[in-house]
């Protein structure tokens, strides 16, 4: 007689958009930040402008505005004044680098997340340098 193992259901696999990403936070900008730095426990914020919705293209396209940022006793810090444009906050912890490519899955969960389907845009979302 065989004896036969239990079965173990399969681990589900996530697709790269359920991913965390690597812990970094956002927010959408509604006020003032007076003063914008870095929240306890984070490297670097980094604020990105919506510049427009390519029509050529699909994408959304952001640029950099603000980045500030702390190291050890050392901290850069400025003050930002809201206009009413659309301004995304990114709180980047230690060991991610400050740069588009690192933001990049972080801006595409909040386009997903945060800005109607009708507004999102065909392709993923691009930071200009």
């Amino acid at each position: 007689m065989r004896k036969s193992a239990p079965r173990i259901p399969a681990k589900e696999t996530r697709t790269a958009e359920d991913k965390p990403v690597r812990d970094i936070k956002f927010q959408r900008l509604t006020a003032d930040v007076d003063p914008l730095v870095a929240p306890r426990g984070f490297r670097a914020s980094v604020l990105l402008r919506f510049v427009g919705l390519s029509k050529k293209d699909g994408h959304r396209h952001y640029s950099f505005l603000a980045v500030v940022g702390q190291n050890d006793a050392n901290k850069v810090n400025a003050s930002f004044k809201f206009t009413g444009e659309e301004t995304v906050r990114f709180d980047l912890p230690s060991g991610v680098p400050v740069c588009g490519a690192s933001l990049v899955p972080a801006l595409q969960q909040y386009v997903k997340q945060c800005i109607a389907p009708d507004q999102q845009g065909l392709a993923p979302p691009i930071i200009d340098d």
